[in-house]
């Protein structure tokens, strides 16, 4: 899948690698006979280009990076060691509006359950691996039973412990009242802005 959105002109082109858009950009900038400023576009932003400016006037080339493409590609590429590619992942679509044919079934035991997507894969694997079992979830440590409060938390063989240090103490402390204080658009300006800054996550976690 294409890693750079440009547009150009009033038009969209898609690039797949670092280097196809460097040779779409000195391409282009042959073609109209000036120099490109290159500029960070905002999705879904339409930018006025080159068709539009005078001689000698610098032309607008928009790039949005696809930063979540790069992971997608990594599972493309997973899938197709295993013989799958990504129209696995989409239903086929309906005929004369009949339900597509099943193209997968998950066999457990005695049951098997019909996949018409590999998307429904992990939730269905996780449906039969919580069958019997009851999830119970906890706010805080201290709403927990003492038997639970030591299987989760306390009991050496099974805790991690990690050492903090706080460098700055008042950075530490705005840091804390921006995430986990009342007001949620100190918050929220946070989260857009690192954002894509992120490297790892506890989605399990959270």
């Amino acid at each position: 899948m294409p890693l750079f959105r440009v547009q150009l002109g009033g038009r969209g082109h898609w690039l797949h690698t670092a280097e196809d858009l460097d040779r779409f950009r000195a391409e282009e900038q042959a073609r109209l006979g000036r120099d490109l400023v290159v500029a960070e576009a905002e999705p879904g932003a339409t930018v006025t280009g080159a068709s539009g400016a005078a001689d000698g006037e610098a032309a607008n080339f928009a790039v949005q990076e696809l930063h979540e493409v790069r992971s997608i590609n990594r599972g493309l590429v997973k899938l197709k060691e295993m013989g799958l590619s990504g129209k696995d992942l989409v239903p086929l679509e309906r005929v004369a509006g009949r339900e597509p044919a099943v193209r997968y079934q998950l066999e457990h035991g005695d049951r098997q359950e019909p996949l018409t997507q590999l998307r429904d894969l992990p939730a269905k694997i996780r449906q039969l691996g919580e069958r019997g079992m009851t999830v119970t979830r906890f706010k805080g440590l201290g709403e927990m039973n003492p038997d639970q409060l030591w299987e989760t938390t306390l009991d050496p063989k099974a805790r991690t412990l990690m050492q903090v240090k706080l460098e700055d103490v008042l950075k530490a402390d705005e840091m804390f009242r921006v995430l986990m204080g009342e007001k949620v658009e100190p918050r929220r300006d946070f989260i857009q802005k690192h954002a894509l800054e992120v490297k790892e996550i506890d989605y399990h976690g959270a």
